[in-house]
């Protein structure tokens, strides 16, 4: 039982070395395995919170070392990552534009990390804006700096935001299962048969809010 106990906390270790590795990665030129490894946070920030739900072994000590791996992995290595892929050559601009996203992944978990209300997250969850910074990269479009600006200030907006996101943590399966739950999980598919795709979950997430889907009544 208590190396069950230890099993949530090993993830969230896992989560901070993945995006530690992501910024070696991306200092080193090599953004495909940077962002390749941002999204490897993300599976071990998944199932971290998941499993201390399922074994019930969930504390404050666990939620606040979560929170800081989180500003490592989803605020400061896709930072790093996306100013060293599109503004590196922009000077002080692209550093300005760059630090928006650790600068508003700091305030949006601050932020979570007093919030009561379990029914939705406020603001757009810092996994979610690296997941899509990281597959701006691995899609590698050739995206023009003043479209790059655009995403980044908008996305980084949306996690500090009051949009609200459909939190799925309370989920029951032996009740009827929410849409959004089930449209995300869709979304998932074309991306395990061809991996440009890894882009759609996040945002078919990100969707849910600018359109007020995050109501847990919505279910089929």
């Amino acid at each position: 039982m208590r190396f069950l106990n230890t099993i949530p906390f090993i993830l969230t270790v896992f989560n901070l070395l993945f995006g530690f590795i992501s910024i070696v990665f991306s200092l080193d030129s090599q953004l495909s395995y940077a962002a390749i490894s941002i999204m490897v946070a993300i599976f071990f920030d998944i199932i971290d919170g998941r499993l201390a739900r399922i074994l019930k072994i969930s504390s404050n000590f666990g939620e606040e070392f979560d929170s800081l791996a989180d500003i490592v992995s989803f605020g400061v290595a896709p930072g790093i990552l996306i100013y060293t892929t599109l503004f590196k050559s922009y000077g002080l601009f692209g550093i300005v534009i760059s630090s928006l996203i650790p600068i508003c992944s700091a305030i949006r978990l601050a932020r979570f990390n007093i919030q009561k209300n379990t029914n939705y997250f406020s603001g757009l969850p810092t996994p979610t804006s690296a997941g899509i910074f990281a597959s701006m990269v691995i899609l590698n479009m050739g995206y023009s700096v003043y479209i790059a600006s655009i995403l980044v200030i908008l996305i980084s907006y949306l996690m500090i935001s009051n949009v609200r996101y459909p939190n799925f943590k309370n989920i029951d399966f032996n009740e009827k299962v929410p849409l959004t739950l089930i449209l995300l999980l869709l979304s998932v598919v074309p991306s395990m048969f061809d991996f440009n795709y890894i882009f759609l979950p996040f945002v078919v997430y990100l969707i849910f809010g600018l359109f007020g889907l995050s109501k847990e009544k919505q279910k089929v």
